[in-house]
Formats: structure tokens, sequence, C-alpha cells
């Protein structure tokens, strides 16, 4: 249901900016260590975009007013309000809610040794009670505390992720179950039951950077398919492990939550299978099967795939054209990869196929500069400048690129595009959402009988030249982004500020 504007400008008023907000649930340690706390508050939308009011969840340990983390060591880092933030909708599906399952080790330089786990949540009208039952072990009651109405359970660290049930009651006596064990949610959404858990690593590789714990990759079906992620080797089981926070959340699972406040974690479902990683019957075959590339670390990412039938082998080329070591078991590969996330990186996978030429992919590992057709080009100021016009979306402006060809002068307009996966492992998808755009060319030469064609025209309504102020540039010049990322173009012409990419 969409709020009304009025409402949304009071709860924007009201609610408590995270660093405000104030403990909402409490529970004590498992161990000796000072208690745990959750921090709830209420994120208001967007102002003038309508929707709903999201609720956001933040978990640490208690030192005076703030949430910390703590170390063997006695080191101690604050948790800022941004740190480790999930949020989610308490009116969609059952997991919209915020959740974070994670687990915990006293010692980043240990992460073999997980000490806790600790599970809270926000929870939906019309729930009354929460317990927490452990794979053989009577369910345990845990309260629902504070407003925005949040739970808080601190288990030992021996407890799986996969052998946590959590059972929520409702006002009429019924209950919802969100199972990890299979990733079913009873009675809510459509999950499907995983066949296989993060304890099944058919490969596992040596960090190249020494840094870290070995990267491994888990194999799992579901309704059918082969899924595959990438991910960490950690206490025997492979997933997300942050050596920032010593926190570390084991694969795969269905249960998924809204994406995340800030960062690249998953505090409930790294990667959750939806859309890389998995086999699909449909995907084309012009790319590679079920590709993933994750970031395990700084400077570090993850390549990991499926073969087809018919296909015989993978090599891997690094940024720096070194060839990458690619470990091979049956269908599954997997591939660490040292990168520096630059503009214009890229890696080059080739796939070799029976008795077929090879399947070579490039993967962009760095923000990357795409063209795009330029669908009007008017001849100003006497032949010195080029007015061209496009539909663009999001993406900055940066340049353009001319060539002098037989049949005139061909420019195209460059825009500024993140690389082809989330840090996460997810695939982005950039769409041209009509936005119209121009560039006035300074040329070196003056034009004198030379026709400019645009790469190729469609039927679009060219922009206004005496309406608009245009971005000047020159040919092949790069113009230099704002700190926020933002389209100077864009903002120049009239038009609203855009998103940065990180």
């Amino acid at each position: 249901m969409r709020l009304p504007f009025i409402v949304a400008a009071v709860v924007l008023l009201l609610a408590p900016a995270a660093a405000d907000a104030r403990f909402t649930a409490t529970a004590p340690d498992a161990g000796d260590g000072p208690p745990w706390a959750a921090r709830a508050w209420i994120r208001p939308p967007e102002p003038g975009q309508g929707g709903e009011s999201s609720r956001c969840l933040q978990i640490g340990q208690v030192a005076g007013d703030q949430l910390v983390r703590r170390f063997a060591d006695g080191s101690v880092r604050p948790l800022g309000p941004r740190d480790r933030v999930v949020c989610g909708e308490l009116r969609g599906s059952f997991t919209d809610a915020p959740l974070i399952v994670e687990r915990y080790a006293d010692s980043a330089a240990a992460p073999a040794e997980l000490t806790r786990t600790v599970i809270a949540g926000v929870v939906r009208p019309g729930i009354v009670g929460v317990r927490v039952a452990v794979r053989g072990e009577r369910p345990r009651p845990v309260r629902i505390q504070g407003s925005p109405r949040t739970f808080l359970a601190v288990l030992p660290g021996t407890v799986r992720r996969r052998d946590v049930q959590l059972r929520f009651r409702t006002a009429r006596g019924r209950e919802r179950i969100v199972d990890f064990t299979t990733g079913r949610v009873a009675g809510d959404g459509p999950f499907r039951p995983v066949s296989a858990g993060s304890t099944r690593s058919p490969l596992v590789l040596p960090d190249p950077t020494g840094a870290g714990p070995p990267l491994a990759l888990t194999a799992y079906r579901i309704d059918g398919e082969l899924c595959v992620e990438p991910g960490r080797r950690v206490a025997g089981e492979t997933g997300s492990w942050s050596p920032e926070w010593g926190t570390f959340a084991d694969a795969p699972t269905l249960v998924a939550t809204s994406a995340p406040e800030e960062g690249d974690w998953q505090p409930a479902a790294p990667t959750p299978p939806s859309t890389n990683g998995c086999t699909d019957e449909y995907a084309e075959r012009s790319a590679p099967y079920a590709l993933v590339v994750r970031r395990v670390g700084p400077g570090l990412l993850a390549v990991a795939g499926v073969l087809r039938a018919g296909e015989s082998g993978v090599a891997l080329t690094g940024p720096a054209g070194e060839p990458v070591r690619v470990a091979i078991r049956g269908r599954l590969f997997l591939a660490a990869v040292r990168v520096t996330e630059t503009l214009g990186e890229r890696l080059t996978l080739t796939i070799a196929r029976d008795g077929g030429r090879p399947l070579v992919s490039r993967v962009a590992t760095g923000e990357q500069d795409l063209p795009q057709p330029v669908e009007s080009a008017e001849v100003r100021e006497g032949g010195r400048v080029v007015r061209v016009g496009w539909l663009g979306g999001f993406e900055p402006f940066v340049g353009v690129d001319v060539a002098r060809r037989a049949d005139g002068l061909r420019v195209t307009a460059l825009q500024r595009h993140p690389p082809d996966f989330s840090p996460e492992g997810m695939s982005y998808v950039i769409e041209d959402i009509g936005i119209p755009k121009c560039a006035d060319v300074e040329l070196p030469d003056a034009l004198v009988g030379v026709p400019v064609r645009p790469p190729r025209s469609r039927d679009v309504e060219r922009p206004a030249a005496a309406e608009r102020t245009c971005v000047r540039v020159r040919p092949d010049e790069r113009i230099v982004l704002p700190p926020d990322g933002s389209d100077p173009g864009a903002q120049r012409s009239g038009s609203p500020p855009l998103s940065p990419f990180r």
C-alpha cells in the first residue's frame, strides 16, 4: 500500500536516524562476554518517491551506549550507522523483513574458531511469539522487545545456520517456520528446497594472496538445476567471511532478505541462487554457463561456473594477460584472480568446445566506458562544433569518440557503466530509460562539406538545440566525474543528478 505523501513526511520527521537509534533488544552472551544488542529503526521512503517505510537492523556487543565488535586481542571496533546494516519491508513476503544470521570468531586471524551464532530480526505485524529451534534440541522462546519490535538470540558458535529453524507464532495461533536447512518458509513465498548444503565443497583453492582462508565452491541442486556459489572455507564450511568484523555466513540457502543498506554482505543468504550461479536450459550458448564472479577479499575475485555438455576445458587470463590457474572437477570450475578493479580492467575466459571453436568471453572487473548510439547530429558554430544527442539512462556521460570514415564523420557517445558483476556476484542489468542527453563536440578542424553520421539512427525526437545547454568535450577526451559519480552532462542540461555506482 502506497503511503500518502503527508504521512511519509511525518514519518520522516519522527523516525530516528541510525546514529540516534536506541537498542531495541538485548541478550546475554553465550559465554562470559558482554551482552549483545540489536538496534532497529524506521527508514522512511525517499521524499516525493512514495512507497512504504522500511525497517533497518544492526547487531553487536554493548559498550556503554554503543554497538561494537570485541576481539580476543582486546581491540574494539565500533559499528557506525551504516556498518553491517540490513533493511527490509514488513508488508511483503515473510522473509522481506530484516533478518540477520551470523557466526562470529573472537579472532580475525583464526576464523576456524567460530564462537557465537547470533540471530536477530524485526517481526511483522501479527506476530506474537518467536522460538528458535536448533537441530536435536527443543525450541526455545525468544523475547520480542522494543519498537520496532525486535528479537535477538545468541547461541554457541557450533550452531550452524543450516541447523536453525525460526518459528513465528501469529495472533491466530498459526506458525510460520523459516527453515535454513532446506530454504523453505512454511506457508509463504515460492521458496524451493535445496538438496545439499555448504558441507559439499568439491573444489578448494588456496588464497593466492596468503591473507585469508582457502577459497571453495559450494555445489547443490534446486528443482533439478545445478547451482554453484564461491566463497571462503571456514570451519569446514563454505560461505562469506569478513575479517574486518570477524563474521561468517555459511551457504547456501534460499531464505533471502532485502538488499543490505551498505557494503556487499548478505546476512541471511549470500548470493541467493536466482540469476547467477545456476544452470538454465534457456541460457544463451554464446555466454558461459552459470557463471558467477564474486569479490572474496580486497583485490581478489572468485570466478566459478558450470560447463555444458560438449565443453571440455577452461582457460582464464588475468588483467595483465597472465594465465590463471583454474580448478576443474567434472562440470564445475573455480579460479581465484587478483585484480585492481580499476577502470577498463577485464578478464578473458576461454572455454574449449568439442569439435568447434572455443567460447571466448570477456568479463569487466572494473568500471567500463561503453558506447551509446547517437540519435541526432547537428553541425554548429561554423563547422567547429558538432552537437550530438542520444537517449540514455542513469549512467554518467564521460566523453565521445570521433572517427573519420569514407562516408563522413562518425561520433559515438560514451557512458560509464559498472563492472559486469556486483561485489556479491550478481550481474548488473542496465536499461536506458529515455533520458535526453547531449554533448557539444569541439573539433580541431572545421568541417567543410563532410557529413556527420550517427552510428545508427532511430525515429526519436531530436534534442531541442535552442533549449538545451550541452556539456562541451573534445574528441577522445574523458571527463573526470565528480566524487559522487554523478553525470556532469545531465546536471548541466538541467536533468536531476544521477546516482553513483558505489
